[in-house]
């Protein structure tokens, strides 16, 4: 057991949280603001402090005094400027990015047209003459039937699943 260290029967730890209670206590009269013991115990750092603010300070107007000097130096008097004209006849940055896209989407639209024009004419050349439908060829190729052991097609699901298995099926 904790010894007690007053006449009233504290313990060590409740006297030390009693003694810091009471020095913020005298600290901080009524909650808030500065009492005469606290300016005291700020007085030897007042001094330091103030140099320190003092240093900051001046650092930080010289970093900005010097950015502004050297931005009023530059001198643009050698840089040509447009004549009214030119800058008439100029496309602003929306303007010139417009016509970008529409040069893209024309060259994109001309390119499909070709290559649609080219799929007819490989199809007419590759279409055969006869007028047999093309599951009565595909089933000379292949032995009779199209597609052998295949799924039914009303039941869609992942491979493997299980679920809504359905017994594979032979196209004749």
């Amino acid at each position: 057991m904790a010894t007690t260290l007053t006449s009233r029967g504290l313990t060590r730890s409740e006297s030390v949280a009693a003694l810091t209670r009471k020095a913020q206590s005298t600290y901080h009269p009524k909650g808030y603001g500065v009492s005469a013991g606290l300016a005291r115990a700020r007085a030897p750092f007042r001094t330091k402090n103030t140099i320190t603010a003092g240093v900051i300070g001046t650092f930080i107007f010289s970093v900005y005094y010097y950015s502004i000097s050297a931005v009023k130096q530059d001198d643009f008097s050698d840089v040509a400027m447009p004549s009214e004209a030119e800058r008439k006849q100029t496309l602003s940055i929306e303007d010139e990015k417009r016509l970008k896209e529409e040069m893209k989407r024309e060259v994109l639209e001309g390119l499909q047209f070709a290559q649609k024009a080219e799929e007819m004419k490989s199809l007419e050349s590759a279409t055969p003459k006869q007028s047999a439908s093309l599951l009565s060829q595909l089933k000379g190729k292949f032995g009779g039937g199209a597609v052998v052991d295949a799924p039914a097609v009303d039941k869609i699901g992942t491979v493997g699943s299980g679920a809504g298995e359905v017994p594979a099926r032979k196209v004749v």
